[in-house]
């Protein structure tokens, strides 16, 4: 069905330095890079990291490329420290992405509520095996 536009599903949006918000995305691989910038970079890709049974974060996958297309550090997820805008999807059991629940956006809202600030060394320092490992796969192209 061409033309036909796909549901938008309400997702959590943690920007750099705000507070998360609600935020309405269309389920699909071009929403998503469009949404974390991950469309203006050269390898520019989207990285799903596991919050939880059927929840994830979605950001640029080129997280330790700090100041470039104003992707600013945003917050840490695990060991990383992700760049960008982050958003939380839920997936559903046919593993397509859905809604959160209320309740879901309660649990991650306050979780990332405070706002986290890093330089570009922190961010080098805390991502250096994605940075390294990018490095050795260009000088192997």
């Amino acid at each position: 069905m061409r033309g036909m536009k796909k549901e938008k599903i309400k997702t959590l949006l943690i920007e750099p330095l705000m507070a998360p918000r609600i935020a309405y995305l269309e389920p699909s691989m071009r929403a998503f890079r469009k949404a974390v910038k991950a469309d203006t970079l050269k390898y520019g890709d989207v990285e799903a990291k596991k919050l939880e049974k059927n929840v994830y974060a979605i950001f640029n996958k080129d997280r330790f490329l700090c100041s470039l297309d104003s992707l600013k550090p945003n917050r840490r997820i695990g060991d990383d420290i992700i760049i960008g805008n982050i958003y939380i999807v839920a997936i559903n059991d046919k593993r397509f992405p859905t809604s959160l629940t209320d309740n879901q956006i309660s649990t991650y809202a306050l979780r990332f509520w405070n706002p986290e600030e890093f330089d570009d060394m922190d961010v080098i320092e805390a991502n250096c095996n994605t940075l390294f490992s990018r490095f050795l796969i260009d000088e192997d192209s």
